[in-house]
């Protein structure tokens, strides 16, 4: 726990758990060969009013994902199988996340994010939420599914509630 904190206060990260005050909030680390490469907080059991009625739908939010400077190598695809595959294992219909873009008329890049997780790593659009700052909120979601074949992979220490919730073992990456 104290590596991932450090990690994200080296990149000037505000500690999410200021504002994740849900017991069902675990923070995810995702290692290669013991060394981060991933982080992001998991909500089990999220209230989604501002996603309307599908938001009622039971799934798990991931939120403030963030993945090593300079690394190339589809981190998020990575996140994004491990996260549907927990959904499913843990009853969901859906893993979901919400992308925080700036007002379109800001000098910041606007849209890349949720783009890239459309377009390269299957997230559907669900809404988009507006600020009262100008900024947008655009929801996104990925059907639960799960995926055997991830064992040798990750390993999974964050327990799935639930009886049916399937050991997963393997060394290569863990969440």
């Amino acid at each position: 726990m104290d590596d991932r904190r450090r990690w994200r206060a080296e990149r000037g990260y505000c500690d999410a758990r200021q504002h994740c005050l849900d017991a069902d909030t675990d923070e995810v680390g995702l290692y290669e060969d013991d060394v981060l490469i991933g982080y992001l907080h998991l909500h089990r059991e999220p209230v989604l009013r501002q996603w309307g009625l599908g938001g009622s739908e039971p799934s798990v939010l991931l939120c403030d994902a963030h993945s090593v400077p300079g690394r190339n190598d589809s981190i998020a695809r990575l996140m994004t199988l491990w996260a549907t595959d927990f959904a499913a294992r843990a009853g969901c219909t859906w893993a979901r996340c919400e992308v925080r873009e700036p007002k379109p008329d800001s000098c910041a890049v606007n849209g890349r994010l949720s783009a890239y997780l459309r377009g390269e790593c299957g997230w559907k659009q669900a809404a988009v939420h507006a600020l009262p700052s100008g900024e947008r909120v655009v929801h996104l979601q990925a059907r639960a599914q799960a995926r055997p074949g991830l064992v040798p992979m990750i390993r999974c220490e964050i327990p799935i509630p639930g009886p049916s919730a399937p050991a997963v073992e393997g060394e290569a990456r863990h969440a």
